[in-house]
């Protein structure tokens, strides 16, 4: 129950920030936003991890697999293909348009642009791949080594970032800082943070919500995507910052069933919602033509148009094709 009423709340924000982000690109509320999205996407995957103690590595990897990967090569072969199709009518020798290039990105995941135009969030696919095989490993480990790797791997990753001529692919680097926030994640269900406090929630809330602000104001923006992460300390601490009060407020807000269904369908509104993106901006400036200003409602407002229209898509997806979305099949799930 508690992933359907809060996890999946919660999930949801994290995906519609992830949309806006890719909507707003000059405002200064979007700024802002980089500093936590991105944590807070990896902590909930943190948060709702299992205990991995007596797992086999081969079946961790086969499920871990059909969950990220399988979705993640199947749908970037796709819009790679749209893609293609794009440039192909427009111009070949437009920047980032080197199909080569982009057809490599397919399995290099990293690169920016030059290898991932138009299928760039799925970088956090084979990031989040990575972060949980890292997890896998360190989970063998005592809890104060544990929290020893979590604060040591952003930097290696950093190091790493720095000393590479290129890109490193499936964004390990990456993978190493946002372990971090994963980690986090598994500290707040461990604590049990919620009974600690219980009758303290705004209080907490908007005490980390004042911290959040005022480290922001040192370190921005941040992009995880091309390791742009300012001061990695503040980064660390800010992320924490958001992550606590994002989820102390979510914590006590009334579940809604349409926002529960968005969490449940994140995957495909991360893989989509860039095409959507295309779409209904083709319909305000093409088809019905209109002056709209760049300011924050507006881009809710488009962004929120994103996730409605991709609806029958994820719907159609769910129920034909489950196995390619990361879902159980239907004979798997009658067996």
């Amino acid at each position: 129950m508690e992933r359907q009423g809060f996890i999946d709340q919660l999930r949801a924000l994290s995906i519609f920030l992830v949309v806006y982000g890719h909507t707003d690109e000059v405002s200064l509320f979007n700024e802002y936003l980089t500093t936590f999205r991105i944590p807070l996407f990896f902590a909930i995957s943190g948060y709702i991890s299992k205990d991995k103690a007596g797992i086999r590595f081969a079946f961790f990897l086969k499920k871990t697999f059909k969950r990220l990967l399988i979705p993640y090569f199947v749908f970037s072969a796709i819009l790679f293909l749209i893609w293609f199709i794009k440039v192909w009518r427009a111009d070949l020798n437009c920047e980032y348009c080197n199909p080569i290039k982009n057809f490599i990105g397919i399995f290099y995941s990293q690169g920016g642009p030059d290898f991932m135009a138009g299928r760039g969030p799925m970088w956090f696919l084979t990031a989040l791949f990575c972060v949980a095989m890292i997890d896998f490993f360190i989970s063998r480990f005592e809890f104060k080594y544990k929290l020893l790797l979590a604060l040591v791997l952003p930097f290696v990753g950093l190091l790493l970032t720095s000393i590479s001529h290129y890109s490193v692919p499936w964004s390990l680097d990456v993978a190493m800082v946002a372990y971090f926030f994963y980690f986090a994640g598994t500290v707040i269900k461990r604590l049990n943070f919620f009974s600690l406090i219980e009758g303290k929630v705004l209080l907490v809330s908007i005490l980390f919500f004042c911290l959040h602000l005022f480290f922001y104001r040192f370190n921005k923006p941040v992009e995880f995507v091309y390791k742009n992460y300012g001061s990695l300390p503040l980064l660390l601490l800010n992320g924490v910052a958001g992550l606590i009060w994002v989820f102390s407020i979510f914590k006590t807000i009334p579940g809604s069933p349409i926002i529960t269904w968005v969490g449940r369908n994140t995957l495909l509104i991360l893989i989509f919602h860039l095409l959507a993106k295309d779409i209904v901006f083709w319909i305000l400036d093409d088809i019905l033509i209109l002056n709209y200003p760049d300011a924050i409602p507006v881009f809710l407002i488009i962004s929120a148009l994103q996730v409605i229209i991709l609806i029958p898509v994820i719907k159609l997806l769910n129920r034909y094709l489950p196995v390619l979305v990361g879902l159980p099949s239907q004979n798997s799930q009658n067996q």
